[in-house]
């Protein structure tokens, strides 16, 4: 069963071979369901690795159910099928490996879903990361432990 709707936004951040960030994208998205909202962050995630014309990923994501349902481990919910199936034709890479984090491990995955209440269009940042996004994106990188209540 799908989650009831709410206001939703979408990033995600590409990175390059030893993990720097290279792009950092947010957007809100409005009113659905947190796993649309997650089909459309990896979409669009490959969409941008695709138009910056990277041959080999390794995604990152928080969203168990997509990540075990594009690696043919899990059957679809009706509403997500036509998504995940553009996701796997848009995976046309020359090697792509998908891995699931716990999203209390996922800080900068954190981060951007609230920048992107905050915005009112999406928006790219590809070196000039806000103050917010670069604290928990270094954060992630250096694979520093975060307390559940800590803040940055």
């Amino acid at each position: 069963m799908l989650q009831q709707t709410s206001d939703a936004t979408a990033g995600f951040i590409l990175r390059d071979d030893v993990g720097c960030p290279i792009i950092v994208y947010a957007q809100k998205i409005g009113k659905t369901n947190v796993h649309i909202a997650e089909v459309i962050a990896l979409r669009d995630s490959l969409l941008k690795a695709h138009e910056m014309e990277f041959q080999d990923l390794i995604v990152e994501g928080d969203y168990a159910l997509v990540i075990n349902r594009i690696k043919g481990n899990f059957k679809c919910p009706w509403r997500l099928l036509q998504l995940v199936q553009n996701i796997n034709s848009i995976a046309a890479f020359q090697s792509i490996v998908f891995y699931h984090v716990l999203r209390e491990a996922n800080v900068a995955d954190n981060a951007l879903a609230n920048l992107g209440h905050q915005l009112s269009r999406p928006s790219y940042w590809e070196s000039d990361f806000l103050l917010s996004v670069g604290l928990a994106v270094n954060f992630d990188l250096f694979g520093a432990d975060c307390f559940q209540r800590s803040i940055l």
